[in-house]
């Protein structure tokens, strides 16, 4: 089985892969170097190979906008990258 993993490099996403890739096959995608396939869901809609699960970890947490701005940038990146995924 493969599956697609978005936010390896974060801390639930790096819980997530080392349990998973012991087993299954694990495509990561995500914006660091390590990433099985390198894309930014903000600015991009990335191809993508045929999986049987995605997993979306990917995405902005842990903190609460207070400003236009940063609720905004809150809802591009949680809300349309997940549509973009």
């Amino acid at each position: 089985m493969r599956i697609l993993l978005t936010g390896a490099s974060g801390f639930l996403g790096k819980q997530i892969f080392d349990k998973l890739s012991a087993s299954y096959d694990v495509v990561t995608l995500g914006r660091s170097a390590q990433s099985t396939i390198q894309a930014d869901l903000i600015t991009s809609i990335p191809s993508l190979p045929e999986v049987s699960t995605v997993i979306h970890v990917a995405g902005k947490a842990h903190t609460v906008p207070v400003t236009l701005d940063e609720e905004k940038e809150f809802f591009e990146i949680n809300l349309e990258g997940t549509k973009r995924l």
